[in-house]
Formats: structure tokens, C-alpha cells, sequence
């Protein structure tokens, strides 16, 4: 098993958030209702939302990055928020991770996973490790 110091899992973090700063737009949480596909895999349909994250995304600390939260977005679609794949800029897929309300599994949460067309979604709270 191959353990690594704080000081490279901080590095590895920090290299994160400069990918997720590359491109023209803002990096996002792209929420979707589907079956989460393989990794960096088609997801075979629109997101139920796309939340634009802040810049910088978060903070790293003890190897964690933490996702700020970002201001709520406009839901496109109606469904239950099941998983996240989070892009950079340039939409280029960073990482997937499950979603959750606050409290449950996800590594992201949100408002609700109960999302309605028209209304808004909210990421809470987010880490990636």
C-alpha cells in the first residue's frame, strides 16, 4: 500500500483546482437522473442541471479539496439527482462522484435531489479526496 505525504496530497489537490480553472467558461456540476455510466463516459442525455462553480473552486486542505459553495442554478429538467460529473472550463470531465441530500452518501451535496424544471438546485457541500 503506498501512502503519501500530506504535503503531495495537497499538490495532487492544488493541480485540481487548475484544471478545473482551464477554459473560457466556469467550471461546473453537470447533475444528472441517469444510470452513472463508466467513468468520463458518455452519460447519454442532458443534465437535469448545470451548476457553474466559483473560481477558485475551493480550498485544499489535509489533501481534501473542499467545494465552496456555489450560488443555485436553474434546473432543466425534472428528476432525481443521482450522480455529478464535474468539468472544467473548456467542458473537459474533471471527476463523477455520486449525490446525495446533506447528511446522506454523496460526496456532493444538494438542496434536494428532488429537482423541478423551472426551479433551483443548490450544492451544499462537497469534497473530493
Amino acid at each position: 500500500m503506498i501512502s503519501v505525504s500530506v504535503a503531495l496530497a495537497n499538490a495532487r489537490m492544488e493541480a485540481v483546482v487548475t484544471f478545473l480553472a482551464l477554459g473560457a467558461d466556469a467550471a461546473r456540476a453537470e447533475i444528472y437522473g441517469t444510470a452513472r455510466p463508466a467513468n468520463g463516459a458518455d452519460p447519454g442525455g442532458a443534465p437535469l442541471v448545470s451548476i457553474p462553480l466559483l473560481e477558485p473552486v475551493g480550498t485544499v486542505a489535509s489533501g481534501i479539496l473542499t467545494i465552496d459553495p456555489p450560488e443555485s442554478a436553474m434546473i432543466s429538467v425534472t428528476g432525481v439527482a443521482v450522480w455529478a460529473r464535474f468539468v472544467n472550463g473548456s467542458g473537459a470531465p474533471a471527476w463523477d462522484c455520486d449525490v446525495s441530500e446533506e447528511g446522506g452518501p454523496g460526496e456532493v451535496w444538494l438542496d434536494s435531489v428532488q429537482l423541478f424544471a423551472g426551479g433551483r438546485a443548490t450544492i451544499t457541500a462537497g469534497m473530493l479526496g
